[in-house]
């Protein structure tokens, strides 16, 4: 498993993820609070191996998403819930019911999701863009104006990290991720 290497005590980690209480400081103590968790969230699925997934351009891709949201003065959508995001997902996912019924394109696809879901948040409800007719609610013509920003964002993010996350992800996956 290539998450040996990356976070030393693998298996002592994928339990403080099974367990975690939402104590980001505990994460943030240990050195965890970066992207090696949310690399084992992934590798835990053998989602690396099955997407060869580029792993530098994957930690490029969470930094940014991380650079990302603590440029934004906004206590709530922050790296902490991005990551809280993510591991809401993880646990999600490592349930039997989920885990067995979901591909894995899917599982990637809500992982990559819960990373970037509130990217960029500017700390107001779409009613507020709407009603201030904001640079954004013009740019998305008034319908679901956050959420087409951080999904456009995120996918910036995606393409434009490097080395590429999605490098070497194979033809038949590509229509899934239409930034490939």
């Amino acid at each position: 498993c290539g998450a040996f290497s990356l976070v030393p005590g693998f298996v002592l980690y994928l339990e403080v993820l099974r367990h975690f209480d939402g104590s980001l400081g505990a994460l943030q103590r240990r050195g965890l609070f970066d992207g090696r968790l949310a690399h084992l969230c992934l590798d835990h699925f053998g989602l690396f191996e099955k997407f060869a997934l580029n792993k530098d351009g994957f930690f490029n891709f969470v930094y940014s998403i991380r650079v990302k949201h603590e440029a934004q003065p906004n206590p709530y959508h922050s790296w902490g819930h991005a990551f809280g995001t993510l591991h809401a997902v993880f646990l999600l996912l490592d349930l039997d019911s989920f885990h067995r019924v979901l591909s894995k394109v899917d599982m990637f696809a809500l992982m990559l999701a819960a990373l970037g879901h509130d990217v960029d948040h500017p700390g107001v409800n779409n009613a507020y863009q709407v009603a201030t007719e904001s640079d954004l609610a013009l740019r998305y013509n008034d319908q679901s104006v956050l959420e087409n920003h951080h999904a456009s964002v995120t996918c910036s993010i995606l393409k434009s990290s490097e080395p590429n996350l999605l490098e070497n992800l194979d033809a038949a996956y590509q229509d899934h991720i239409p930034v490939a």
